[in-house]
């Protein structure tokens, strides 16, 4: 574990993590407010917390920038893999 932490802090010192990436993979959206764009009712297999994790994580990286958009409109194969 402390090779693991120095390593992480070695490569975050040298810019090559992303800290609030690396944030989000340890703790996800630890916010107790609530998401700011409602869940559809259709996701009602998808949990409130794992949607607001998809609404942050769709924030913090232009990557993920469309992720909510495709967590909806790809619904069955999120479920498949959400089970």
């Amino acid at each position: 574990m402390y090779s693991f932490h120095l390593t992480t802090r070695i490569l975050m010192n040298q810019k090559k993590i992303d800290v609030s990436l690396f944030n989000f993979l340890l703790r996800g959206n630890t916010s107790l407010d609530p998401a700011k764009t409602p869940k559809p009712p259709t996701l009602n297999w998808m949990s409130e917390q794992s949607w607001k994790d998809a609404e942050l994580l769709s924030t913090l990286n232009s990557k993920f920038n469309s992720l909510l958009n495709d967590i909806t409109t790809n619904e069955e194969y999120w479920k498949q893999w959400y089970d």
